[in-house]
């Protein structure tokens, strides 16, 4: 069977990783559009498949982008179709290209919750129309795959796809995670307890939210050390609010980092402080195949992740305070010899590898294709 998978764009963002590392397994024949332009992520499947990645330059009128992918899809006699980005111009692009490939099946991708609140906001022409093109889109979709149940929930609570055929397929990270060696970690009762965020410096994120709980850690003689690995448009304002609040001793801005593993045997915790309906967590699970203790917050799919008080710590409402206190709950339990246990939180990662997503990607698309030759 051969998969059409298209993507907006191929910077280097959650969505892209997973499907780089979905690319990288190859247990799947897998063809690449990224059809408004390309990035890091798109230029590794280019040069891994340069027959099979096609990246266009720049954002074309939507019936030229509808031609130039079918064309794509006869000459390579695609079966499937798989949209991984959302918006009003995939939704469009979406529904021309079913209109103009009769004997492929499409696929539509949650890689998101999706939240009412923030869609289109400023825009009431634009978020009526946005909603009419989901909903258009995903009742004429073969198939809705979500990263979580709480992605799925969401969409089901705002469209009518009663009907429509889904299936929940966790997010997998690579194996690279599991097969490296783990730099052992010595008790923190006599060193600075090391803590990491790895992720994009975005509002929605709250890495600020972390940033003021190291300086109450701080502040109560708690010895931590903070890295945040990533870049975002959020940089320099976390930068001042570090230097404002007199923690930059303590707090390492290292921008995006292609060695995460490096960063991440160094470190004791993993600090996900999302404040919105997060889908998934891929940086959550690659802390953990590393042993590092993830604290993240009770958001979207989040908690399907982390089992509180056994495979890490949930924050239940989370704030400055609250993330404080289980700061210190999991140092002091480290200290005391009673912290959680390390192979748990690693093999409770193992259920989320990139080969266990493509299995059910390989299953759940199976399917289509029998359904496919009975009709």
């Amino acid at each position: 069977m051969k998969i059409l998978n298209l993507l907006a764009e191929g910077s280097y963002g959650g969505i892209e990783v997973l499907c780089n590392s979905i690319d990288v397994s190859n247990k799947i024949n897998n063809y690449w559009c990224f059809f408004n332009h390309g990035g890091e992520i798109a230029d590794e499947i280019k040069k891994r498949n340069p027959d099979k990645a096609f990246i266009f330059k720049g954002k074309y009128p939507i019936m030229i982008t509808t031609n130039k992918i079918t064309k794509i899809c006869k000459k390579n006699k695609i079966d499937i179709v798989v949209m991984h980005h959302g918006g009003i111009y995939c939704n469009i692009l979406f529904h021309y290209l079913i209109k103009k490939n009769k004997n492929i099946k499409f696929v539509r991708f949650f890689h998101s919750c999706f939240e009412y609140g923030s869609f289109y906001k400023k825009n009431k022409l634009k978020r009526a129309y946005g909603l009419y093109s989901y909903n258009r889109a995903f009742k004429e979709a073969n198939l809705l795959i979500s990263v979580s149940k709480a992605t799925q929930e969401s969409y089901e609570k705002q469209f009518d796809i009663e009907l429509v055929k889904k299936a929940i397929i966790y997010n997998g990270i690579d194996d690279k995670f599991f097969k490296t060696e783990i730099k052992e970690r010595t008790n923190i009762k006599d060193r600075e307890c090391k803590i990491i965020y790895v992720g994009r410096l975005i509002k929605e994120k709250g890495v600020d939210i972390l940033v003021n709980a190291i300086k109450k850690l701080k502040e109560e003689n708690y010895n931590v050390k903070l890295t945040i690995v990533g870049d975002g448009e959020e940089k320099e304002n976390l930068k001042n609010l570090s230097e404002k609040l007199e923690t930059k001793e303590v707090i390492n801005f290292v921008g995006k980092q292609k060695n995460v593993i490096d960063w991440l045997d160094e470190s004791d915790l993993f600090i996900y402080p999302s404040v919105w309906e997060e889908a998934f967590g891929i940086s959550i699970v690659e802390s953990m195949a590393r042993k590092c203790i993830p604290i993240v917050s009770n958001k979207g799919g989040i908690p399907e992740i982390v089992d509180d008080k056994v495979t890490g710590y949930i924050v239940k409402n989370l704030n400055v305070e609250n993330l404080v206190q289980t700061i210190k709950e999991s140092i002091d339990a480290e200290i005391s010899g009673n912290g959680l246990n390390k192979e748990a939180i690693r093999s409770k990662a193992e259920n989320f590898s990139i080969n266990k997503t493509v299995e059910r990607l390989k299953e759940e698309y199976g399917k289509l294709l029998i359904y496919k030759s009975k009709n």
